[in-house]
């Protein structure tokens, strides 16, 4: 068992080195795109929180002014 892990570890490095430069091109471009992708998700989660933030700053002025009203009622 000991002599197959060796083994294996040993013919590791003769695998890692089999990809073509068209599978690591391929896989730079799937990253490249992957963080353009990410950094979109970004932007837009940050516009969606700044747009619920105003929404809930808005619910509460609303929610004060019904209560105002109803005092005066």
């Amino acid at each position: 068992m000991k002599h197959k892990a060796l083994a294996l570890l040993a013919l590791l490095p003769l695998a890692a080195g089999c990809a073509s430069q068209k599978v690591v091109d391929d896989y730079e471009a799937e990253i490249a795109a992957l963080r353009e992708e990410r950094t979109s998700l970004k932007s837009e989660n940050q516009n969606l929180r700044s747009q619920l933030d105003q929404t809930q700053s808005a619910l509460s002025n609303a929610s004060s002014d019904l209560n105002a009203a109803r005092a005066e009622v």
